[in-house]
């Protein structure tokens, strides 16, 4: 019964430890994100005929998707996070503008 207890705290004391470093790099991660400052930029499509078309933006999803890596373990250690880029489509005045929202560095 001893041999049982004894288990069954090792390893509820694993899991709590595994919570706490799980809640610690959260913690290091919104302070790297709060930290962080980003840009907008308008995007303007020009409307011509032999404007490139659906090619250019899978070249240019593609050639942003390629700037992703893997972390090392210290680096989420440090809080680094991949960085966020985001697209947004908004209609203005009846016309149609896309930006492009990523970190300044």
């Amino acid at each position: 019964m001893k041999i049982l207890a004894a288990i069954l705290g090792v390893y509820l004391g694993l899991i709590f430890l595994v919570l706490l470093w799980n809640l610690f790099i959260e913690w290091r991660r919104y302070r790297f994100k709060r930290s962080q400052r980003f840009s907008v930029l308008e995007v303007r499509v020009t409307k011509n005929e032999d404007a490139p078309g659906p090619l250019a933006a899978e070249q240019i999803f593609s050639t942003i998707h390629a700037i992703q890596h893997k972390l090392t373990l210290w680096q989420k250690i440090k809080g680094l996070s991949m960085d966020q880029v985001s697209f947004e489509i908004s209609h203005v005045d009846r016309m149609i503008r896309f930006y492009v929202a990523f970190p300044e560095k």
